[in-house]
Parts: structure tokens; C-alpha cells; sequence
């Protein structure tokens, strides 16, 4: 009687009346999300620590031993080039100018009167050289009166914003002391070092985003200006000078920021994170067959990453369609149906690169 059952079995399986478990269709489609490789810009960031310096700094000093008798400025007003900000005791320095001019008036006036005369034939040649002689002496004695009258008014030498002043009204200043300091705000500089193994890769253009404690999260964005002329041969670095816009003239010098400079730009075919099937070492991806409709495991090999996205080297070709959603129920040759495409978001140039040199962890497999 077994030996007859089972032979009913196998008829009807064969007939299509009887569907046992054994049956069931072991390569049902596997219901994934995909998305296609596309090319995108990446760069390499190198991350250091800088100090912040205005565009240009001078502490106003005195040049002469003298007293203060004015002082035209508040601390931290903005001045401009050129304008007054300290006199001292002129008294003395005026009044002798006035006597070197009029001196060279006098001189002037007898070198005209020889020089006429000498063309007339009525004076000498001598006479007509005497009188140059005087009137360049009496020139040269009013351009240095004048230079001992300005070393006592002290002007700003670029515009900018002044400091807090160390001296008062009265005080008597030697050859030397600082009275306050002026600070060229307007653009920053930002001085850094980094490895000299990037060097190759270093420009005056390359863009640099910064951060400073004191301003929280907010980024400040400027461009490599210049790049030192040796290496050091104790940190085997090199120093690095980018600029930094200030309009608001919200930095100020001496301020510790962290930076990361941009390297590198390139195009690259960049997949979404998600699709990322590391193994052991290794790292693959499923890319979706839509003629046959089922996925094949391929090897690739991965460069930089930015939020969200993975740059390819090797591996992949840009407008193939891979797996984000459903590798885990995914095996190599599998069946697919695909639930929905999605497409990338590309951040474009505004989202940092990793770490130049250091390779990061690679992430799990996407979702079930």
C-alpha cells in the first residue's frame, strides 16, 4: 500500500493536481531598492591646527622723546590711513620751521635775482653758484624741519581697527614705546603646517573651511594664498598661508581654529553607502542585471567617502544599477524585483572628503 501511494503522488505532481513543499519555487524574487552609479566631484581634506593674524599688524610706537599733548582716538575705533591719531610737543619744531621757510623764501629770491643778472652778464658765475648753493641749503633745512615735525604727529599707516592705547595725555614717551596697535582686519590670514608628504598636491587656490571654539559650529571659508619655500627638518612639515574674508570683522588675530584644507578635486563615480556588502577584507556591492532581473555580487575597490556616499575607483561603472535596500536576503545570481529607484543626492562640492590617508571603517550592509 506505501509503494501505491507514492506512485499516486509522483502522477499527480505530474498531472499538476498535487503541489507538495517540496515543490516550491526556490528562486522567488527578492524584493530590493536600487539606484544608479553616478560620477561626482570628490576632493581629499587634510585636516590641522592654525593660527588666526590680520592682514597687516603695527604697533604704533614713538619715534622721538617727547610729551603727549593730544591723543585722537577712542580704544577700538576704526581709523582710517592717514589720520591723526597722536601729537606731541610741537611748539618748538613749528617755530623753527617757520624760520627754515622763510629763510628759503630769502634764498629763492636771491638766486633769481643772481641768476637774472648773471644772464645779463652783470654778475659772475660765481656769484649765481653761491646763490644756488644757499637757496638748496635753505631747501633741504625746511624738508627736515618738516621730517622732526612729523616724527611728533603720528598718522595710522593703513586703515583698520586700533587697540586698547597704553599711554595718556602727558606722558612722556621714548624711541620705541608702544602706544597701541592697529590691526588690518578686513581680510584674515590663517597659518598652518601640514605633512610635507601632501606637498605635491599643495596650491594657492585650494579651498580651506575653519572653526573656532568661540564661534560654535559656524565654518569660515577661505583659499590657500601661499605656501612656504622649505620643508621643516624637525616636524617635516610645511607651513601653509590661506586668507579668509572678514566682512563683519567677527575674526581676530591670535584665534586657534581648526582646518580643513581641500585637495585634489576630481570626478569620481560615487554609490550611496548603504550598498556597501564588506567581506572579510574585502568590499562588493550587487549590481542589478534589469535584462535577466537578478543581482550579481561584484567586487570594487573605495576611495574617499562623503555623508551618505562612497567614492569608487574600481568595481563599478557610472549609470549601473545597484542594490541600496535588501542585500542581506540577497546570495550571487539571486532573483530581484525591484520595489523602487531612488536617486542619489549629490552634494556636490559643498560636502567634505575624509581624511586624506586614512581609510575609513567600512560601514554594515544595507538594510533588510
Amino acid at each position: 500500500m506505501r509503494h501505491l501511494k507514492f506512485i499516486a503522488i509522483l502522477i499527480g505532481v505530474a498531472a499538476g493536481l498535487v503541489a507538495p513543499a517540496i515543490a516550491q519555487d526556490n528562486k522567488s524574487a527578492v524584493p530590493v531598492v536600487t539606484f544608479r552609479a553616478q560620477v561626482m566631484t570628490f576632493r581629499d581634506r587634510v585636516e590641522a591646527l592654525g593660527t588666526l593674524r590680520s592682514n597687516e599688524s603695527v604697533a604704533l610706537t614713538a619715534v622721538v622723546t617727547d610729551k603727549i599733548i593730544a591723543i585722537e582716538f577712542e580704544d577700538g575705533d576704526r581709523v582710517e590711513k592717514g589720520q591723526i591719531l597722536v601729537k606731541m610737543t610741537t611748539a618748538e619744531e613749528t617755530a623753527l620751521l617757520q624760520e627754515a621757510r622763510s629763510t628759503l623764501e630769502e634764498a629763492k629770491l636771491q638766486y633769481e635775482r643772481s641768476k637774472s643778472l648773471t644772464n645779463r652778464r652783470l654778475t659772475p658765475e660765481t656769484v649765481l653758484d653761491q646763490r644756488r648753493r644757499d637757496f638748496q641749503t635753505a631747501a633741504a633745512r625746511v624738508a627736515a624741519m618738516e621730517a622732526r615735525l612729523s616724527d611728533r604727529i603720528l598718522r595710522a599707516p593703513f586703515s583698520g581697527r586700533i587697540g586698547l592705547r597704553t599711554v595718556s595725555i602727558g606722558t612722556l614717551v621714548n624711541p620705541g614705546d608702544v602706544i597701541a596697535r592697529i590691526e588690518d582686519d578686513s581680510v584674515m590670514k590663517l597659518d598652518f603646517s601640514v605633512p610635507s608628504t601632501f606637498i605635491a598636491t599643495l596650491k594657492p587656490g585650494l579651498e580651506i573651511r575653519a572653526k573656532a571654539r568661540g564661534f560654535g559650529e559656524e565654518e569660515f571659508r577661505g583659499t590657500v594664498a601661499n605656501i612656504d619655500n622649505r620643508v621643516d627638518e624637525i616636524t617635516r612639515t610645511i607651513r601653509v598661508r590661506a586668507i579668509i574674508p572678514n566682512p563683519d570683522r567677527r575674526l581676530v588675530p591670535g584665534l586657534l581654529m581648526n582646518i580643513e584644507l581641500y585637495k585634489n578635486p576630481r570626478e569620481a563615480i560615487a554609490i550611496k553607502e548603504e550598498a556597501l556588502v564588506p567581506i572579510g577584507t574585502d568590499t562588493y556591492v550587487f549590481v542589478v542585471d534589469k535584462e535577466k532581473m537578478i543581482a550579481e555580487r561584484r567586487r570594487i575597490e573605495t576611495g574617499t567617502r562623503r555623508p551618505g556616499l562612497v567614492e569608487v575607483i574600481s568595481g563599478i561603472k557610472a549609470g549601473e544599477t545597484l542594490v541600496s535596500d535588501g542585500t542581506l536576503k540577497l546570495r550571487p545570481g539571486s532573483a530581484v524585483s525591484i520595489l523602487r529607484s531612488e536617486e542619489m543626492e549629490p552634494l556636490g562640492a559643498e560636502a567634505p572628503s575624509a581624511t586624506t590617508g586614512q581609510k575609513e571603517p567600512e560601514k554594515p550592509a544595507g538594510r533588510t
